[in-house]
């Protein structure tokens, strides 16, 4: 059908155009159907050949078509077709070829039809995806968190980020859910429901936050910056059992800043009279590593730690460059002497990290600070 009507309008396109009709109003009308740049320009030289170039590609275009939706068509039909259209011999052996590829084409298709795909043994490829699947959950539980604004659907929205040296401000944030609000129904993570993380880019003016929540979902604690720089905050939180780590930037302005590197690795931290004394063992990147830290004060054991955020201790451990955000979790698996602390932590990858260690004794929350190397 498509072809007769291209036929039927060839020719009296083509008889009105020489004529004396006015060929360029066809043309135009043509090209916006077919939304090409013709021009009436180009028919000066020879107005019957573009014309007929034009009506040869629709009328090909439309034996296809007719192809494709009509089953019916046999390629000696198709052949007919080709062959009685009024175009340049040229032109009838490309559309012959072209005729040609599609018979070849359902042919194959056809033949594939009749082939069943090879089958293999159900066991062995289910403990293989299996094997996979464990293997990807391990490698996602090493992937550090923190390395951006936005996760998995989640946003973090922060003000002031440019504050002033010594002068104490209200941070205000949110964090909008998938469907673009704000989130109010965190869960209970380390006996909060939201960490702020607050350090500097080199690894210095560490603090632990515990914000305040508002009905509408704005989070808001107050906050002072004693020596300028650019410091990362993290707001670490659990929503529906899936803890999440975001972070951003805040510029902290009125004095000079010099970008320094972690610390050099020193076994022992000092703070108030307390000494702690880390044993890191040789930590491998991407495999589990026990952190052991003993607390003493005047070079007697500390036995009487208190609970802090539910535990023994508190860890944070940030990868020097990225800062990208470590989840450590306390070893519960066996005990450990009552001057103990130990953790479990999977490193990423090789390199530098700073460790925060924060643990409670008569009353008051100490930190510590400690550089762990892993090895490439």
């Amino acid at each position: 059908m498509a072809g007769v009507f291209v036929e039927q309008g060839e020719s009296d396109f083509v008889d009105r155009g020489l004529g004396g009709g006015d060929l360029g109003e066809d043309v135009d009308a043509v090209a916006l159907l077919l939304d090409h740049p013709l021009d009436a320009a180009d028919l000066a030289a020879d107005p019957a050949q573009p014309v007929l170039d034009l009506l040869f590609v629709v009328d090909v275009s439309g034996v296809l078509l007719g192809l494709w939706h009509s089953p019916s068509i046999y390629p000696w039909r198709v052949y007919a077709t080709v062959a009685s259209m009024d175009t340049p011999r040229p032109y009838q052996r490309i559309a012959i070829f072209l005729s040609g590829l599609v018979v070849v084409f359902a042919a194959a298709v056809a033949l594939g039809s009749l082939v069943e795909p090879a089958k293999t043994e159900g066991d062995g490829t289910e403990e293989t995806m299996e094997a996979h699947t464990m293997e990807t959950h391990a490698h996602a539980a090493t992937e550090p968190a923190g390395l951006g604004i936005a996760a998995d659907g989640y946003t973090l929205r922060i003000g002031p980020s440019q504050l002033q040296r010594g002068e104490e401000r209200e941070l205000r944030f949110a964090i909008d859910g998938p469907d673009g609000a704000p989130v109010t129904g965190f869960d209970e993570l380390h006996e909060r429901r939201m960490h702020l993380i607050v350090v500097r880019r080199d690894g210095a003016e560490f603090r632990h936050l515990h914000p305040e929540m508002d009905a509408a979902g704005t989070w808001t604690v107050p906050i002072e910056f004693e020596a300028a720089g650019v410091y990362r905050a993290f707001a670490d939180f659990s929503v529906e059992g899936e803890q999440q780590t975001l972070a951003t930037d805040l510029f902290v302005s009125g004095g000079e800043f010099e970008a320094r590197p972690f610390p050099a690795p020193q076994p022992v931290d000092e703070t108030a009279g307390y000494e702690v004394r880390l044993d890191a063992g040789d930590p491998v990147a991407g495999e589990p590593s026990p952190l052991t830290f003993t607390v003493t004060r005047s070079g007697q054991p500390v036995e009487d730690l208190a609970p802090y955020l539910g535990a023994k201790g508190h860890l944070v451990a940030l990868r020097e460059g990225d800062l990208a955000f470590l989840h450590v979790h306390p070893e519960e698996g066996h005990a450990v002497a009552a001057d103990e602390i130990e953790f479990d932590a999977a490193f990423p990858t090789a390199g530098r990290y700073r460790l925060y260690l924060q643990f409670k004794h008569e009353g008051t929350v100490q930190t510590v600070q400690f550089t762990v190397v892993v090895p490439r």
